[in-house]
């Protein structure tokens, strides 16, 4: 467990393997980062400071309970729960280890806990800027609001790579007609669909966090939460819209690949119609009774040339009336 605060001084301090007994006296603000693997019996020593529902509020950590709302606010703090979404090898959106990525956040005005299994790169790069800046003595808002801030810009990221994938299978479509596009544009509309229920329930979160009901942000800092949330909005409207998109590219290469199947057919049926002359008249000079150019010295050629100018006749019969096209 780590405890990172600031002293009366406005001094930053931190403290490595630390126990909720070392809980710093007459700190500003306190950050306290609980590994649920290693330090899960001192959870609820550390929430006691924050609320005090301490053991329902521990156990609901635990258990890890993803039920919305994912957010509930008590009189004296507030605790929700923050999704690491990361894009898998195959396209696939999701929280693979749901219970090991997820990051709990429980707050109140002078103490922010957070709480999660496995390493979070996200949470080491928010620690870093709110200790290298030294927000944390402004207020653990600010330390809050850092926080919000690595996790949305960590799903903006994700959602540039899905827009990145969209407009990619988009331009395949248009340069490779012909190319089976349709398990990418599957993986697309599920990795966009499981994208969208992941985020609209932090969405929520960050408006609530951003509204001016909010009695845990101080009023000065206000316009950074308005900030994130205008952010978290913009990025929930764009995968919205790069969900429709992709809805649109799913008819465009249903009708582009029908378009192929019917120029193809096309095609099969100018052949069949420029072979039927030659068809019929050899099938007229098979036929097993006397006709009269069987002993004519020039009848085979003289079919031969029949078959060939009235099978150019009707190609450039075809052409003419733009039947390849």
């Amino acid at each position: 467990m780590r405890i990172t605060w600031a002293a009366a001084d406005r001094g930053i301090h931190d403290q490595d393997a630390a126990r909720a007994e070392d809980w710093p006296r007459g700190a500003r603000a306190v950050w306290v980062d609980v590994d649920l693997d290693h330090d899960q019996a001192e959870l609820e020593g550390v929430l006691a400071h924050v609320a005090r529902a301490r053991t329902g509020l521990a156990a609901r950590i635990v258990r890890h309970e993803r039920r919305r709302p994912s957010l509930l606010l008590y009189p004296e703090a507030v605790t929700f729960l923050l999704a690491d979404m990361a894009l898998e090898a195959d396209r696939d959106v999701s929280v693979a280890a749901d219970r090991e990525r997820a990051l709990h956040v429980v707050m109140n005005r002078h103490v922010l806990v957070t709480a999660h299994r496995a390493p979070s790169d996200v949470l080491a790069l928010a620690w870093g800027e709110t200790r290298r800046g030294e927000t944390l003595a402004a207020g653990v808002d600010l330390a809050l609001y850092q926080l919000l801030t690595a996790y949305l810009s960590s799903w903006e990221r994700l959602q540039g790579h899905l827009t990145a994938d969209y407009e990619s299978i988009q331009a395949e479509m248009l340069l490779h007609p012909y190319a089976n596009l349709a398990p990418r544009i599957l993986a697309a509309r599920r990795a966009l669909l499981a994208f969208s229920r992941l985020l609209h329930p932090e969405a929520e979160i960050f408006q609530l966090l951003g509204s001016s009901g909010f009695a845990f942000v101080h009023s000065a800092h206000r316009a950074y939460f308005q900030d994130v949330t205008d952010r978290m909005n913009d990025l929930a409207d764009e995968v919205e819209a790069t969900r429709e998109g992709l809805a649109g590219t799913v008819e465009a290469y249903t009708s582009m690949q029908s378009n192929e199947i019917n120029k193809v057919v096309k095609l099969l049926t100018i052949i069949s119609v420029l072979s039927l002359p030659a068809t019929t008249i050899a099938s007229i000079y098979g036929m097993n009774f006397k006709i009269p150019e069987l002993h004519w010295w020039f009848g085979y050629w003289y079919s031969l040339t029949l078959m060939a100018a009235v099978t150019l006749t009707l190609l450039w019969w075809v052409r003419r009336h733009q039947g390849f096209r």
